[in-house]
């Protein structure tokens, strides 16, 4: 009982804050996965526009099954990060729920949407849903980039209702890039920085 009364402002300030820099400095590991999914939908999302309009393909949305081997290498990933994380706070439990959320989101406008051919009213969701897990993230690990991020996708969401359908796909490329790529590129230099200097 004498312990919980020695424990000063101070110190649970202290504690805190080394919590943030331990979550800020795991997370910029993740940067890795930012740029993995970041580089994969720009890549569909501009090839399914490309193809759409040259008549390249039959199908120009199967450029999408390139998220197919892009999640092996996230669980792969991911699977080598858990063997080395020796702690999970619950800030990496709050990110995690972020964006599992985000996946079952992700799966019911593809159900929604995507079977019923709907296919600019799904990207338009998407749009929106990107937004979500990237402003958590960024709210938790205090990195301004996200939170940007975030906020790009939503006003990317809300520019959608006035493109031509085929655009959004070209506004989910610009989504990714300023939510994840941007974001990723300057969690590797942070992330490296930190480790090598």
């Amino acid at each position: 009982m004498e312990q919980e009364q020695d424990f000063k402002p101070e110190q649970s300030l202290m504690v805190i804050q080394s919590m943030i820099k331990t979550v800020q400095s795991r997370y910029y590991d993740n940067g890795t996965l930012y740029l993995l999914w970041g580089w994969v939908i720009l890549l569909c999302s501009v090839g399914h526009y490309i193809f759409l309009f040259n008549n390249i393909i039959a199908h120009p949305e199967r450029v999408w099954l390139l998220t197919i081997p892009a999640s092996a290498i996230h669980f792969f990933w991911m699977a080598r990060q858990s063997k080395k994380k020796k702690v999970t706070t619950y800030a990496d439990e709050i990110i995690g729920y972020a964006w599992l959320s985000f996946a079952a989101c992700m799966t019911l406008t593809y159900i929604l949407f995507g079977t019923k051919g709907e296919w600019h009213l799904m990207y338009s969701v998407i749009l929106m849903v990107y937004g979500i897990p990237t402003f958590i993230s960024g709210a938790v690990m205090r990195f301004k980039p996200l939170l940007v991020g975030g906020f790009v996708c939503w006003i990317l969401s809300a520019i959608s209702h006035w493109v031509e359908p085929a655009q959004t796909l070209l506004l989910v490329g610009l989504a990714v890039t300023c939510a994840w790529i941007i974001p990723g590129y300057i969690l590797r230099y942070q992330f490296n920085r930190q480790h090598n200097g």
